[in-house]
Protein backbone atom coordinates (compact mmCIF):
# COMPACT_ATOMS: atom_id res chain seq x y z
CA UNK A 1 0.00 0.00 0.00
CA UNK A 2 3.05 2.25 0.30
CA UNK A 3 3.77 1.94 -3.41
CA UNK A 4 6.67 -0.51 -3.36
CA UNK A 5 6.88 -2.54 -6.55
CA UNK A 6 9.03 -5.32 -5.09
CA UNK A 7 9.31 -6.47 -1.48
CA UNK A 8 12.27 -8.77 -0.79
CA UNK A 9 12.08 -11.19 2.13
CA UNK A 10 15.31 -12.10 3.95
CA UNK A 11 15.80 -14.42 6.92
CA UNK A 12 12.45 -16.14 6.55
CA UNK A 13 13.50 -19.77 6.32
CA UNK A 14 10.40 -20.78 8.33
CA UNK A 15 11.69 -24.35 8.47
CA UNK A 16 10.91 -25.03 12.11
CA UNK A 17 9.10 -28.28 11.35
CA UNK A 18 12.45 -29.93 10.71
CA UNK A 19 13.45 -28.95 14.27
CA UNK A 20 10.42 -30.40 16.07
CA UNK A 21 10.40 -33.74 17.83
CA UNK A 22 8.41 -35.62 20.45
CA UNK A 23 10.27 -37.43 23.24
CA UNK A 24 9.32 -40.72 24.93
CA UNK A 25 7.15 -38.84 27.44
CA UNK A 26 5.17 -37.21 24.60
CA UNK A 27 6.68 -33.79 25.25
CA UNK A 28 7.07 -31.72 22.08
CA UNK A 29 10.48 -30.10 21.70
CA UNK A 30 11.76 -27.39 19.40
CA UNK A 31 15.40 -26.94 18.56
CA UNK A 32 15.43 -23.32 17.37
CA UNK A 33 18.93 -22.20 16.35
CA UNK A 34 19.56 -18.76 14.88
CA UNK A 35 22.43 -17.61 12.70
CA UNK A 36 23.62 -15.27 15.45
CA UNK A 37 23.85 -17.94 18.19
CA UNK A 38 27.38 -18.21 19.54
CA UNK A 39 26.80 -21.50 21.36
CA UNK A 40 25.02 -24.69 20.39
CA UNK A 41 21.32 -24.27 21.08
CA UNK A 42 19.59 -26.92 23.18
CA UNK A 43 16.07 -28.02 22.28
CA UNK A 44 13.39 -26.84 24.69
CA UNK A 45 9.89 -28.13 25.40
CA UNK A 46 7.38 -26.03 23.50
CA UNK A 47 5.26 -25.77 26.63
CA UNK A 48 8.15 -23.91 28.28
CA UNK A 49 8.65 -21.64 25.28
CA UNK A 50 4.92 -20.87 25.14
CA UNK A 51 4.54 -20.69 28.96
CA UNK A 52 1.75 -23.28 29.02
CA UNK A 53 1.11 -26.37 31.15
CA UNK A 54 1.07 -28.44 27.97
CA UNK A 55 1.57 -27.73 24.31
CA UNK A 56 0.72 -30.69 22.07
CA UNK A 57 2.06 -31.06 18.56
CA UNK A 58 -1.25 -30.30 16.89
CA UNK A 59 -1.26 -26.78 18.38
CA UNK A 60 2.07 -25.77 16.93
CA UNK A 61 1.27 -27.37 13.57
CA UNK A 62 -2.06 -25.55 13.56
CA UNK A 63 -0.31 -22.25 14.17
CA UNK A 64 2.27 -22.97 11.49
CA UNK A 65 -0.56 -23.82 9.11
CA UNK A 66 -2.33 -20.53 9.83
CA UNK A 67 0.91 -18.63 9.26
CA UNK A 68 1.61 -20.30 5.91
CA UNK A 69 -2.04 -19.82 4.90
CA UNK A 70 -1.71 -16.10 5.61
CA UNK A 71 1.12 -15.88 3.07
CA UNK A 72 -1.20 -17.34 0.43
CA UNK A 73 -3.87 -14.83 1.43
CA UNK A 74 -1.35 -12.00 0.97
CA UNK A 75 -0.37 -13.39 -2.42
CA UNK A 76 -4.03 -13.57 -3.46
CA UNK A 77 -4.65 -10.02 -2.23
CA UNK A 78 -1.68 -8.69 -4.19
CA UNK A 79 -2.81 -10.47 -7.35
CA UNK A 80 -6.17 -8.70 -7.28
CA UNK A 81 -6.67 -5.12 -8.25
CA UNK A 82 -4.01 -2.59 -9.04
CA UNK A 83 -1.62 -2.80 -6.09
CA UNK A 84 1.23 -3.93 -8.35
CA UNK A 85 3.49 -5.26 -5.60
CA UNK A 86 5.52 -8.44 -5.95
CA UNK A 87 6.96 -10.29 -2.98
CA UNK A 88 10.22 -12.08 -3.68
CA UNK A 89 11.55 -14.64 -1.18
CA UNK A 90 15.34 -14.24 -1.12
CA UNK A 91 15.89 -17.29 1.12
CA UNK A 92 17.06 -20.30 -0.83
CA UNK A 93 15.92 -22.88 1.74
CA UNK A 94 12.72 -21.19 2.88
CA UNK A 95 9.61 -23.28 3.48
CA UNK A 96 7.39 -20.37 2.37
CA UNK A 97 5.87 -21.59 -0.87
CA UNK A 98 3.51 -18.70 -1.62
CA UNK A 99 6.05 -16.26 -3.03
CA UNK A 100 8.50 -16.69 -5.88
CA UNK A 101 12.03 -17.47 -4.78
CA UNK A 102 15.00 -15.50 -5.99
CA UNK A 103 17.07 -17.58 -8.34
CA UNK A 104 20.76 -16.79 -8.74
Amino acid sequence: LLGYKVVELYGVDHNWTQNLYVDNDNVVYLNNPHFFDKNIVQAKPLKDIQHKDEYPLYLILNQYSRMFQSYWEIKKYLSQGSIGTTILNMCENSFIDAFDKYKK
